[in-house]
């Protein structure tokens, strides 16, 4: 991790990652996740830029994974999920508290809010790599194996030249063209 005063710099990688069923094997390890493919190098990489040097966005965020294998076991997730899971009468009236909650925000948004959402717009710059996934589900009549790909996701950020160019302008802006110029699109590529 590096300092400089007008941004932060993290970088951080994982070489292994250890998911073992000790529930259903009676107290033997099986792996749960397992690395595929090339075992050299890192399995995870992750570098965040906060206020990068060139300026082309406020953050940057850069992830990539490895071929990995999940094999997934019903009796570990659910053990998993038990654990974290809240009391079943709070949650589903928390949650439509909630969504209610914002929905009203969203409703109250007004022009200026979305103006001032264009002045203080920050811009994240994400490239994640998810190199072939793979997962294998047990079944009573054999084993189903789903291979997700390699899949990326990218950001295209609004260009700032133009943000500029239409907060400079006089003229009244529609509500489609403040849409456009406050949102940058993340796209999903194969």
């Amino acid at each position: 991790m590096s300092i400089r005063p007008s941004s932060l710099v993290v970088s951080a990688s994982l070489d292994a990652i250890i998911l073992d069923d000790h529930v259903t094997t009676r107290g033997t390890a099986v792996p749960m996740i397992e690395r595929t493919g090339d075992k050299e190098g890192k399995l995870l990489t992750l570098f965040f830029e906060q206020g990068p040097l060139d300026k082309h966005a406020d953050i940057q965020v850069d992830l990539d994974l490895q071929p990995i294998v999940v094999r997934f076991k019903p009796a570990p997730i659910k053990t998993i999920l038990r654990a974290f899971k809240p009391p079943e009468d709070r949650e589903l009236k928390e949650l439509q508290k909630a969504v209610a909650r914002r929905l009203l925000f969203f409703t109250e948004q007004t022009r200026i809010g979305l103006q001032h959402k264009l002045t203080t717009h920050t811009t994240l710059d994400l490239k994640v790599n998810i190199n072939a996934p793979a997962v294998i589900i047990p079944h009573e009549q054999g084993t189903i194996g789903i291979d997700l790909g390699q899949f990326t996701v990218k950001s295209e950020l609004v260009d700032p030249a133009r943000r500029a160019a239409v907060l400079a302008t006089t003229r009244r802006l529609d509500e489609s063209e403040m849409q456009e110029l406050k949102c940058d699109l993340f796209l999903l590529l194969p």
